[in-house]
């Protein structure tokens, strides 16, 4: 319809800094969608099933909208709760994962889809549990024919791959894969704890896997449960049952590389836990069989969690109390190498103000105090529950956990059929 100006039928044209004319009643209707209630434009975006790709591309039509709109991390990747059993041609049961894998973000309370070839690559991961976390980018395997089954990092929005040097480690445990962030085919870095007692890792310009034996170095039953790349120093450092954590430090010196495994705290001889840890903690850590690392504004940090089911501890030394650790305890410590005793690590009674999220990905700290992110709350440490794959969120205050999808819009059909991987953290 063109613009009625004091009654002439006229249609104006406005010019744009390249010269060329609009029409004036085109102007008029951007202005009026730039100028569209916020919450009606948050509404739209949850009920239109946006891909993950395409909630970025809403946020970027103008500044109103891209206010308007949160961004979409911290999420977490779910598939379909049901795992199917199934045959292949050749007569061998095998199980196959949920039907589906999505990607749910906590500030939009909405899912958002995977789609077209990443969403196959996770689905067909899901119940070796092989997906990993990054930096925007997952770890998953893919079949290549001339390799077999291969590690690949891959970003979900772009569909670039790196693959990553052949996988000489066939079917062998894989508990977690971290990477450095933003990689790409010429610089990458990539870790994974692999048989429970070793850290193998791959870099850019070398066409195969390394290993890191720590079989000298762990005490009788004790394995491996969490690796971590961190950013700040390009170091993997990674803890076992027992809460012992060591640092990996990589060089690359022309085409020779080198790598140093050191203890934390540096020490000589067989770790010990009584002395490492403060009481009831140098009792609790034998009941914690869960064990995380991340990094909170520059401080190291161990969550720690029972998995198992509900144990009474024996007297911890220097305390003499025994404690009731319930499933799904968690306790948090901080690296204090200056507390001025034998022990270095303290009880951390809260996080700064921040959220730290842990499990399959490289674990994330995120400031949270003061409403920066919308539904994360701070001092709260975000994990997934092994036994049904619930997202949940522990409160450092209460020293409580939820599900931390509760409450949210559409949330219940979400809890009754979801299963979480892990964290994602999509780049702005």
């Amino acid at each position: 319809m063109e613009a009625d100006d004091g009654g002439s039928s006229k249609k104006r044209q406005v010019t744009t800094g390249g010269g060329a004319g609009v029409d004036d009643d085109v102007v008029v209707v951007d202005r009026v969608w730039a100028e569209l209630n916020p919450d009606i434009v948050r509404r739209v975006a949850r009920l239109c099933h946006l891909s993950l790709g395409e909630y970025p591309v809403l946020r970027g039509v103008c500044a109103p909208w891209r206010s308007a709109l949160p961004l979409l991390s911290p999420m977490f990747i779910y598939t379909d709760a049901s795992v199917f059993h199934v045959t292949d041609g050749g007569g061998r049961a095998y199980q196959q994962g949920g039907r589906f894998v999505s990607t749910f973000s906590l500030t939009m309370e909405t899912s958002l889809e995977l789609r077209g070839n990443v969403e196959r690559l996770v689905t067909a991961n899901v119940c070796k549990q092989r997906v990993g976390s990054s930096g925007g980018w997952l770890a998953v395997q893919e079949e290549r024919h001339e390799l077999g089954l291969q590690w690949i990092i891959v970003h979900p929005i772009s569909g670039k791959k790196i693959l990553l040097p052949e996988w000489t480690g066939g079917n062998r445990w894989v508990g977690k894969m971290v990477f450095s962030p933003n990689p790409s085919a010429a610089d990458f870095t990539a870790a994974a704890i692999c048989d429970y007692h070793r850290i193998v890792y791959a870099m850019s310009g070398y066409d195969h896997w390394s290993v890191v034996g720590l079989d000298g170095r762990l005490n009788g039953y004790d394995k491996l449960c969490d690796v971590l790349y961190h950013e700040g120093d390009g170091k993997i450092y990674c803890v076992t049952k027992m809460g012992q954590v060591f640092v990996v430090t990589l060089r690359v010196h022309g085409t020779i590389r080198t790598r140093m495994v050191e203890n934390l705290p540096p020490q000589a001889g067989k770790f010990e836990p009584d002395s490492v840890f403060p009481p009831p903690y140098s009792t609790l850590y034998n009941h914690t069989a869960t064990k995380h690392l991340v990094f909170c504004e520059g401080n190291l940090y161990q969550v720690w969690r029972n998995s198992i089911c509900t144990v009474t501890s024996m007297p911890a030394p220097l305390d003499g109390r025994r404690h009731r650790v319930v499933t799904n305890d968690m306790f948090v410590l901080r690296y204090d190498p200056g507390r001025g005793d034998q022990a270095c690590w303290s009880e951390a009674s809260d996080l700064g103000g921040h959220a730290v999220f842990v499990g399959r990905n490289n674990a994330v700290s995120v400031r949270a105090a003061g409403g920066v992110l919308p539904r994360v709350r701070p001092d709260c440490v975000y994990w997934i529950c092994g036994n049904d794959g619930l997202a949940m969120e522990f409160d450092m205050a209460t020293k409580t956990s939820k599900p931390c999808v509760q409450g949210a819009a559409g949330g219940e059909e979400l809890l009754r059929r979801h299963r979480a991987l892990c964290w994602y953290f999509l780049v702005d």
